[in-house]
């Protein structure tokens, strides 16, 4: 359970900074 957690966070993670990094471009371009 605890590690299926901490893979759920990552995953979360992971998807947030695409979201951010794709924002970014976005402004930059």
């Amino acid at each position: 359970m605890v590690g299926g957690r901490v893979n759920m966070k990552k995953a979360i993670g992971i998807e947030i900074t695409d979201e951010i990094s794709r924002n970014n471009t976005n402004c930059v371009s």
